[in-house]
């Protein structure tokens, strides 16, 4: 959404250390989980983010109830489809608090 994409690497970096770790301790070499892993974790709310970017930039960017979200989501303390949803909920408040 913000195109910083810092959570999302270090969360990655640790499915990946965590995958290998336990292919290693399996004598294993099958690391798929971690496309798995990726994909229901991250993937699936990438597309709300996309959705989100699209809004923030076009309408909310001035208002704190969107900055304060965005900075819960990149934390990691929320996700970007509960962003979306909360959003879409108040949206006449955040755009009219935004056009102030």
């Amino acid at each position: 959404m913000t195109g910083e994409g810092t959570y999302c690497a270090v969360r990655s970096a640790q499915v990946a250390a965590d995958t290998v770790r336990k292919a290693l301790l399996d004598h294993g070499t099958d690391l798929s989980s971690y496309s798995e892993r990726i994909n229901a974790e991250m993937a699936s709310d990438l597309k709300y983010a996309k959705r989100l970017a699209s809004l923030l930039y076009h309408f909310f960017v001035r208002s704190p109830a969107v900055q304060w979200g965005v900075a819960h989501v990149l934390c990691g303390r929320s996700s970007f489809k509960g962003l979306y949803r909360e959003l879409l909920k108040s949206a006449p408040q955040v755009l009219f608090s935004g056009l102030r």
